[in-house]
């Protein structure tokens, strides 16, 4: 592979890790607002929220990949 290809994958690749991982971390922030307030009249194990909003995560990128791009 020629030098430019590999400066424009890497480039690309990068840019896509740190878009993924912004909205990763939106997403989950958001989600855990969300089960805390839920959770919040329910005696359970705090990591419980957590857990779930962890799980739920990847779904919500997934379904959101389209608008991300």
């Amino acid at each position: 592979m020629s030098t430019h290809i590999k400066f424009i994958t890497i480039t690309y690749l990068k840019s896509f890790i740190n878009v993924f991982l912004i909205m990763f971390g939106l997403v989950f922030i958001l989600n855990i607002l969300g089960e805390l307030d839920f959770f919040s009249k329910l005696e359970v194990d705090p990591f419980f929220p957590l857990y779930l909003s962890l799980i739920n995560t990847p779904s919500l990128i997934f379904e959101m990949l389209p608008f991300i791009f």
